[in-house]
């Protein structure tokens, strides 16, 4: 994949995740992390933990919640053969 292929299949990977938590469909979201992820919250107040275990946790917190809306900008990506460092602003 070239660099610039590198770059787009990130962005997209960001947007299913948003697309995910927007409209809480927790299997795309399981999709978006590897099976041993582990997914940090704490600056936003929530957990940390493995997919599962968030999943839980985001599923049960939204389930009171009647929409979301995510937009995730300034997308930085340091592509390093099969390892991407990738950050990213996001609004909710």
């Amino acid at each position: 994949m070239s660099w610039a292929e590198d770059q787009l299949e990130i962005q997209a990977l960001l947007a299913r995740y948003a697309r995910a938590v927007d409209t809480k469909d927790w299997a795309l979201y399981r999709s978006v992390f590897t099976d041993d992820a582990h997914i940090d919250y704490t600056s936003a107040g929530a957990i940390a933990g493995g997919r599962d275990e968030v999943i839980d946790w985001l599923s049960a917190g939204f389930a009171t919640i009647p929409w979301s809306m995510h937009y995730i900008t300034n997308i930085e990506a340091d592509i390093d053969g099969d390892r991407a460092t990738v950050q990213a602003m996001f609004y909710n």
